[in-house]
């Protein structure tokens, strides 16, 4: 599961700020060609139930950046 949200009142879905930046993280990535499948063996590595800090999406961002590589050459 890539995000999570718990349900208030009228039934309204609710994020914790640490998941609407996974979203929009999520989206962009897929923009620039990643699966879900991918997004999410990356998201994993993150710290759950907390927001990633400035490291942790570095460290993505590397990851993302090697395989986008790959892909062009």
């Amino acid at each position: 599961q890539l995000i999570q949200s718990s349900r208030g009142p009228g039934n309204q879905r609710r994020y914790h700020r640490s998941m609407l930046r996974r979203i929009s993280l999520i989206k962009v990535t897929q923009t620039l060609g990643l699966s879900l499948k991918e997004i999410g063996t990356a998201l994993n590595t993150l710290p759950d139930k907390q927001t990633p800090t400035k490291h942790d999406w570095e460290k993505l961002s590397r990851h993302w950046r090697d395989q986008l590589d790959l892909r062009i050459a």
